[in-house]
């Protein structure tokens, strides 16, 4: 009989007909089972996209690109900020200028310098690799999915009832097979 309960799509064999072993006997159904399988095989193609992403040891030139010109941007950012604060501090000593001036001359040296930083941090960043536990979660997900699919595609072929002994098909198999 069939594995699984389904309609019979496909009666192979007449009652009284002689079978050998291995001869078809019926097919039931699949629909449900092909969409599982369906569902699957669309899993896999998303998991192995996500592996690669994460293999990729860099990311896309494009996106490097536009991290390194924001760093350029904070290093001649930092280059003004470091003269003014070099400019204000001649002019503070000679007594030109008051303490807030250079005060905020300081703090702007200081915020460009941590830009400057972070920038650099980015950069590096987007050269690194995933990690190690990332791929490795992602290729277990993607094992685990092909398991799945495997399984589907051996429970849609036992939906395919061969004849287990030679015999004489009788009308008794015919409804049996037909009822599911």
């Amino acid at each position: 009989g069939p594995y699984e309960t389904e309609r019979v799509a496909n009666l192979a064999v007449s009652a009284g007909a002689q079978v050998k072993k291995g001869d078809p006997l019926f097919t039931m159904s699949t629909t449900l089972l092909d969409r599982a399988r369906d569902e699957a095989t669309a899993r896999i193609a998303q998991l192995e996209a996500q592996v690669q992403n994460l293999q990729a040891a860099m990311s896309r030139p494009e996106q490097i690109a536009v991290l390194q010109a924001a760093l350029e941007r904070a290093e001649a950012a930092l280059q003004l900020s470091r003269a003014d604060y070099d400019r204000q501090r001649a002019l503070y000593a000679k007594g030109h200028v008051a303490k807030a001036a250079l005060d905020r001359a300081k703090m702007a040296l200081a915020r460009d310098e941590a830009s400057v930083e972070e920038a650099r941090r980015q950069v590096q960043a987007s050269r690194m690799a995933s990690r190690s536990q990332e791929i490795e979660a992602a290729e277990a997900n993607l094992k685990q999915a092909r398991a799945q699919l495997d399984a589907l595609n051996i429970r849609i072929k036992r939906q395919n009832v061969l004849a287990p002994a030679v015999g004489a098909v009788t009308l008794g198999t015919l409804l049996m097979a037909a009822q599911g």
